[in-house]
């Protein structure tokens, strides 16, 4: 009797089991399907309306580094942005900005330094930055918003901060770059 109360013991075990075992395998599953692209970054294509500027002024008549071009002489720069509707977007957004960078003057280093050292080149001059409300733009510091896809810059001979200036020559150079924020 014993060896019928263990075989039907067991058999209902097994039996039990197989019950359970058949609810673990109704899994389900789902499929996620998933889409996109890749495009070409919005960017905005910069030139400038000349490559070369002659920059000149009146000994008597510089006005010192750091101050405001009040009487607004100087050469004008325009700089152009295009790139279609993607440039616009991100100029009208506030996204683009003007980086000038360049070889800064021993003064404050703000300005454009004079690169003739020769006996000919002038000292104590440097050419200043000017934005299009005549306020410095301090080279390789501040940064000018793209105001459109015309924006402009007015470069002036400036007398650098306790120096004396001398009449001569100018050489210098300057890099404009465009970034995105």
């Amino acid at each position: 009797m014993k060896n019928i109360k263990s075989t039907l013991a067991i058999s209902a075990l097994i039996f039990s089991g197989g019950v359970f075992a058949a609810g673990t395998t109704d899994d389900t599953s789902a499929t996620l399907t998933i889409t996109g692209a890749v495009n070409a970054s919005a960017h905005c294509d910069l030139s400038l309306s000349q490559s070369t500027l002659p920059v000149s002024a009146d000994i008597d008549h510089l006005i010192d580094q750091g101050y405001k071009n009040y009487d607004e002489s100087g050469p004008q720069l325009l700089i152009y942005l295009t790139g279609g509707q993607a440039c616009s977007d991100l100029v009208n957004q506030g996204k683009v900005v003007l980086h000038f960078i360049g070889e800064a003057d021993t003064s404050l280093g703000t300005v454009i330094r004079n690169d003739d050292t020769s006996a000919e080149g002038a000292r104590g001059v440097g050419v200043g930055i000017f934005d299009s409300e005549h306020t410095p733009i301090n080279l390789n510091q501040n940064v000018l918003k793209a105001t459109g896809q015309n924006n402009s810059i007015f470069l002036q001979m400036v007398k650098l901060r306790n120096q004396t200036a001398t009449t001569g020559n100018y050489q210098g150079s300057l890099m404009i770059q465009e970034e995105q924020l």
